[in-house]
C-alpha cells in the first residue's frame, strides 16, 4: 500500500524547485509513487508559462495557476499575458497574488493595485484566488472587501491568528498549512489548524520552501505534505487515510476536480 494514498500537494513551484537544484519530473514521479493524487503549480508571475504547461499537459495530475506574486512589478504586457494565461484548460485559480509587509512596505500602493485587479481578474473568469499573506491582515480583508469577495479562494501557507482565520472563512477561504505548522515553535498556528472547519482545510508544502521539520533545512518537495498531512491529522484526532481523503474532498471542491481530462485515481 502506498504511505500517503489520496495526498495533494494544493500549492507547490515546480520552477523554483528546479533554480534549487531539484529535478521537477523526478520530484513529482516521487509525489505520485508515495500516493499522490493532485499538485498544483503555483505561479509567481508570468514568465516561462509554456514550460509550465508542458509539464502540465504530460501529466494530467499535474495543474496550473497563473498570477503574479506582490514581490513582482507588473508591466501592461505582463498585464496582457496573464489575461490569456487564465483562459488556459489546465489553470484552476489565479494567484499567487496579495500583499507582503515583510520587507517594508515602500511598494504599498503598487502591491494593492495589483492585488485588487488580480481579485477582479478572478472573478470576472469564475476562479478561486490563491493568496500571500505576510504581515498585512487588516489590509488583505480591507482589499477584498473592496472587490466585496466571497468567493472560493485559499489562504496560502496559513500563518496568521485565529481571528484573521475567522475573516479569511467568513469571505469564501479556505485555509491552506504548509511544513511550518510542524515547526516546534507553531503552536499558536496549530492551534488555528486544530480549530478549523475541517472541510475548509488543505495542505500544501510551497516547494521548495518551508520543509516540515523531519526534513528542515533541505529544499522542500511534493511528497513531503504528506509529512505535514501526518501532523494535521494527529491534530484533529483523525487517522491518517481518513484525514487525507477529507484533504482530497476540499481540493477538488475548491477547483472543482475531477474533470474529464483529468485521469481517474487508479
Amino acid at each position: 500500500m502506498k504511505e500517503f494514498p489520496g495526498l495533494v500537494d494544493s500549492h507547490l513551484h515546480l520552477l523554483s524547485m528546479e533554480r534549487k537544484g531539484l529535478d521537477p519530473q523526478g520530484a513529482l514521479e516521487d509525489f505520485f509513487a508515495c500516493g499522490g493524487l493532485w499538485a498544483l503549480d503555483v505561479a509567481v508571475d508570468t514568465l516561462e508559462w509554456d514550460r509550465r504547461v508542458a509539464w502540465a499537459e504530460a501529466e494530467p495530475r499535474l495543474w496550473l495557476s497563473a498570477g503574479i506574486h506582490p514581490s513582482e512589478a507588473a508591466s501592461e504586457q505582463n498585464w496582457h499575458e496573464l489575461e490569456n494565461q487564465v483562459s488556459h484548460p489546465r489553470c484552476l485559480a489565479v494567484g499567487e497574488m496579495g500583499l507582503d509587509w515583510y520587507r517594508g512596505r515602500e511598494t504599498e500602493a503598487r502591491q494593492r493595485d495589483l492585488f485588487r485587479r488580480q481579485l477582479s481578474l478572478a472573478q470576472a473568469h469564475r476562479l478561486p484566488v490563491i493568496i500571500h499573506n505576510r504581515e498585512a491582515d487588516r489590509e488583505l480583508v480591507e482589499d477584498l472587501d473592496a472587490v466585496q469577495w466571497r468567493d472560493p479562494g485559499i489562504q496560502h501557507c496559513f500563518s496568521s491568528d485565529k481571528t484573521f482565520a475567522r475573516q479569511a472563512l467568513d469571505r469564501g477561504f479556505w485555509l491552506s498549512f504548509a511544513g511550518n505548522v510542524t515547526y516546534p515553535s507553531a503552536q499558536t498556528l496549530r492551534e488555528v489548524a486544530a480549530w478549523a472547519p475541517l472541510d475548509r482545510i488543505l495542505v500544501e508544502t510551497d516547494s521548495p520552501y518551508l520543509a516540515p521539520q523531519p526534513v528542515r533545512g533541505k529544499p522542500n518537495q511534493p511528497k513531503n505534505a504528506g509529512l505535514t498531512a501526518r501532523v494535521l491529522a494527529d491534530l484533529r484526532g483523525l487517522p491518517l487515510l481518513e484525514f487525507l481523503e477529507v484533504i482530497r474532498q476540499n481540493f477538488e471542491r475548491l477547483v472543482g476536480l475531477p474533470r474529464p481530462s483529468a485521469i481517474g485515481r487508479g
